[in-house]
Parts: structure tokens; sequence; C-alpha cells
């Protein structure tokens, strides 16, 4: 079919799919076995949704994104020594993310 940029942020969904299919004994619950955190949070898609029910995206730094400002406090073992091995599944630039999960510096 025709390219369109919304593909992009489809394969936002196989991504978490291919983490969520790992072999047993790859995915752990106990938080002090594990390497990294991967938070089942679809960047791109929510800042495609959320503006104005799909139909008008936002674009730049996302401001109309809706999951974003309640992701945070459901992420029990989020805090500054963790941050870095949260993974975020957002695809695009990084300038048009929630400013939230950018990254950045210390």
């Amino acid at each position: 079919g025709l390219f369109s940029v919304y593909r992009q942020w489809a394969s936002e969904v196989v991504i978490l799919q291919k983490f969520l299919s790992a072999p047993s004994g790859v995915i752990t619950n106990n938080p002090n076995e594990a390497d990294l955190f991967v938070v089942p949070y679809l960047g791109k898609a929510d800042c495609a949704e959320s503006g104005n029910a799909g139909q008008d995206p936002c674009w730049g730094k996302c401001k109309c994104a809706t999951a974003i400002k309640h992701l945070f406090g459901e992420l029990r073992h989020y805090n500054w020594q963790t941050r870095g091995r949260h993974l975020f599944l957002a695809t695009g630039d990084t300038k048009d993310l929630p400013v939230e999960i950018q990254g950045g510096g210390d």
C-alpha cells in the first residue's frame, strides 16, 4: 500500500508483542532480577490518538498525549536510580515525543 507515517507508530505494538512473547525465563516479575523494565506505553500512538480523537494528531513535543499524564504514577519501580533501565516504546523523532519520556541528561 501507500506509505504512511502511521505505520511506524504501529510498530510500537509489534515490538511490544515481541517482548511479551519472550521464551520462558526471560521475563520476571521480580524487580530485583530485572535488567530492563519494558514500559508498555505506546508513545507515538498516544500522540496520534489523543489529538481530537485521532482526527487532529498533535506534533512537536506531543502536548496532547493523555496516557502519559497518569503513566509515572503506575510505574512502581521507576525512580532516579532505575530510570535508565526503563525502556519506553516510542517511535519517531525524540523531539516529537512527550517530553516526559524524551530521556535527556541528568
